[in-house]
């Protein structure tokens, strides 16, 4: 029998049924939109601040292409976070001001978006999204 590590969806932004999981820093929730469309992980200017990070940003900044238009980010932000379980990921973002936007931008009443999980998180921890079960699954 194989075991499988799971990481459990906290809510879906309807219509569109995107996934959002709530991982931790330090016991403060962060709340992530999981987008396998993106390839980089992003996180706001405002999450930034409010995570235990002693490195400072890249002053240099980078633009990114996607469905939503073109966004300017700065490089290279790494924050240790937790699941509920107490399983620990080492996630390396990129930071946007642009991403402020997202919780008014989504329409979500009651919940903030920090960031962006995109592919590099995934498929550096072997995840593999299960929308039937709502979890995000790697083995063990």
């Amino acid at each position: 029998a194989q075991l499988f590590h799971k990481v459990f969806i906290n809510k879906l932004i309807q219509p569109t049924g995107i996934p959002i999981i709530t991982l931790y820093n330090e016991g403060i929730p962060f709340n992530f939109i999981i987008d396998s469309g993106s390839s980089i992980s992003m996180l706001g200017m405002q999450a930034y601040k409010k995570l235990h990070i002693e490195q400072e940003l890249d002053a240099s900044s980078s633009v990114t292409h996607g469905i939503g238009g073109d966004v300017k980010y700065s490089k290279g932000c790494s924050a240790i976070l937790q699941d509920g379980y107490k399983n620990k990921y080492d996630v390396v973002f990129n930071v946007s001001e642009h991403l402020d936007k997202l919780t008014s931008d989504a329409g979500i009443e009651g919940l903030t978006i920090e960031g962006i999980l995109g592919t590099d998180f995934l498929q550096g921890y072997g995840f593999v999204l299960d929308f039937d079960k709502l979890v995000l699954c790697n083995k063990l």
